[in-house]
């Protein structure tokens, strides 16, 4: 995330598809409309997943989730890299944080996911 001059830029992804959802009005592009009081909601099963689509290559240097009460504990942050396979940029575990940040180096412009 980073704008002119190096400064921080919050990015908002352009669509965001999940795997599953819950119920009709818990798609995936709850996740990022901005809007408190909604959320993507999955299935109740592992290896559910959440895309995000920024249309364009994008520098990623800090993430932030807002999890709600019943949220992953375990996860991973995945981008793809020229084509190929999505390759593992941060595995996260016995995560009980509300809401989860972290900082890590700049990856090569790419989608996330």
């Amino acid at each position: 995330m980073s704008g002119e001059g190096g400064t921080a830029t919050a990015l908002t992804p352009v669509s965001a598809t999940g795997s599953s959802m819950e119920r009709g009005d818990l798609n995936g592009a709850q996740a990022i409309n901005k809007q408190d009081t909604s959320r993507w909601g999955s299935a109740f099963t592992d290896n559910e997943w959440l895309t995000l689509d920024y249309r364009s290559s994008v520098n990623i240097s800090r993430v932030r989730i807002n999890w709600e009460n019943a949220h992953a504990t375990t996860y991973l942050l995945q981008r793809p890299e020229d084509n190929t396979p999505w390759t593992t940029t941060k595995t996260v575990g016995n995560n009980n944080s509300l809401p989860t940040a972290f900082q890590q180096p700049p990856p090569r412009p790419s989608p996330s996911r």
